[in-house]
């Protein structure tokens, strides 16, 4: 543990000593998974475990005024310098970190109006585009700024944030953005929002020596909502802008698109579900146009299959995803969630099948917190297994075998 780690560490517990309310929090969640994805260089099947902990506390020395800090080590078993007797004895902790680290404030006299500096997570809709990644055995955070209002049914946040900085590299990465939440009535609402990401490394040669490298924005209207027992979401997403791929490369033009919808139906303790996703793929590549729709940060694990292969495998083609879902509570603390997948190619390539293959995820969830007596308050286990069918048009990339993926997850949160 660095020294500047440790301090912080100290000032930490010292919190209490100042501010008026202090709350804790935290998890401790460790994950196995039996990984036959074949993604790996060996191609075979391996067993590992991970275990993430986190801990974080909430300062308010006054009314409009808080902090929030949140320590987080991730790591894998056996990982550990071997030197030190097996990794025993290593003490190094390279994996702890602050997940989270920033101070907020509420606008006196300005009712709704609040605002957040420093590292946070941001997560804004379906998460698509921007997410946690909460599967993650590290999470997704931000270095930046958040400007949030929420009154008279309108959330909106506008946010700034920096990815990469100048001292990391010739210029810089950033994002910036607006989101906005409009409540058309208890049980519809209207998302209307835009992501600003550009990348001012500025480029050495070629025609268009001088300028930024990436500068792209992302529009998009996501619509939501319910009806007794029915509910459905409807979003389209567009991308502009430009983008080179070399220091000396020409920018091309950006023009491409997302769409998805979803609608499920809830007859006592089950849901049905269906829904299709297109992200859009580019058929000439080699064209002065991008027309590959990029998804930014998205927490993709969610939406396009548990075994991660898309968007990653489906290069500039693009990809679509057709799912069907059934989910049930079985009694008060168990669930039980199937999910299928057929994924196809956005693009049409003479002579090759679009079809990237079929995915099944069948995931069951245990809620301690939900049973009689919160006996269990506060623990989850989960379990849940994947195959996948390779179709033509992936078989030269994993072969013709089904692939799978088994994991078993445990948290303690508090």
């Amino acid at each position: 543990m660095t020294k500047s780690l440790q301090f912080a560490l100290l000032l930490l517990l010292a919190c209490p000593l100042k501010a008026q309310v202090v709350t804790f929090d935290g998890q401790v969640r460790h994950r196995s998974e039996f990984d036959d994805r074949g993604l790996t260089d060996t191609g075979e099947a391996y067993l590992f475990h991970l275990l993430r902990t986190r801990l974080g506390v909430t300062a308010q020395p006054s009314e409009h005024v808080s902090a929030y800090v949140q320590i987080q080590d991730s790591r894998m078993f056996g990982s550990e310098d071997p030197s030190q007797a097996q990794g025993t004895l290593d003490a190094s902790a390279d994996q702890l970190d602050f997940h989270q680290a920033y101070l907020g404030l509420e606008m006196p006299g300005v009712d709704g109006l609040s605002a957040r500096v420093g590292r946070q997570v941001l997560a804004y809709g379906n998460q698509r585009l921007i997410g946690e990644v909460g599967w993650s055995n590290v999470g997704r955070t931000f270095d930046g700024a958040v400007l949030k209002l929420h009154r008279h049914g309108v959330t909106a946040d506008l946010f700034a944030a920096q990815l990469v900085a100048p001292s990391q590299m010739p210029g810089s990465q950033n994002l910036f953005g607006f989101y906005t939440m409009l409540d058309i009535n208890d049980d519809h609402t209207v998302d209307i929002y835009g992501f600003l990401d550009n990348n001012t490394d500025t480029l050495t040669g070629g025609p268009d020596a001088g300028d930024d490298r990436l500068m792209r924005f992302t529009p998009g209207l996501r619509a939501h909502g319910s009806a007794d027992a029915f509910d459905y979401e409807v979003e389209a997403i567009y991308q502009t802008g430009q983008i080179a791929t070399g220091d000396d490369s020409p920018r091309s033009s950006i023009s491409a698109y997302a769409l998805s919808a979803d609608a499920g139906y809830k007859a006592g303790a089950a849901r049905f579900a269906a829904g299709y996703a297109l992200l859009s793929g580019d058929s000439s590549p080699s064209d002065a146009e991008t027309n590959t729709f990029i998804p930014l940060f998205p927490t993709g694990h969610a939406y396009y299959g548990f075994l991660d292969y898309f968007p990653l495998l489906s290069g500039s083609n693009g990809v679509q995803d057709a799912r069907l879902t059934v989910a049930s509570a079985i009694g008060r603390s168990l669930r039980v969630q199937l999910d299928g997948h057929h994924f196809a190619a956005a693009t049409s390539t003479a002579g090759i099948s679009r079809s990237f293959g079929q995915e099944l995820d069948l995931v069951l969830t245990f809620n301690g917190s939900a049973m009689r007596g919160r006996a269990l308050d506060g623990f989850q286990l989960s379990a849940g297994a994947s195959v996948f069918l390779p179709g033509s048009r992936l078989e030269s990339v994993l072969g013709t075998d089904p692939t799978w993926w088994v994991f078993l997850m445990s948290s303690v949160s508090f």
